[in-house]
């Protein structure tokens, strides 16, 4: 794995060829032990990749997922307490 800025990149350990966001998801998510490589054929195993390395592309995943919670919670909770108000003023 290598780290530009804040994203991570998995490449295969003989080739250097880039893993496809969705072949590291099944394997961060244990649903894989290995995955191979689709330029090369080698088989990259998940420790390969390094316990550290995983663990920190799940926190990162993890950390961009309650951000988009969070901005997705911020503008409902706008939208609500707008409506509020306009039912409270139409009783009044």
């Amino acid at each position: 794995m290598h780290v530009n800025g804040d994203q991570a990149k998995f490449l295969c350990k003989e080739c250097g060829w880039e893993f496809p966001k969705d072949l590291i998801d099944n394997l961060i998510k244990e649903e894989q032990e290995s995955i191979y490589c689709e330029q090369c054929g080698t088989e990259n195993h998940k420790k390969d990749f390094g316990e550290s390395q995983i663990s920190q592309k799940i926190q990162q995943e993890k950390t961009k997922k309650l951000h988009s919670l969070f901005s997705t919670a911020k503008k409902k909770s706008k939208e609500y307490k707008e409506k509020i108000k306009s039912q409270l003023k139409k009783k009044s």
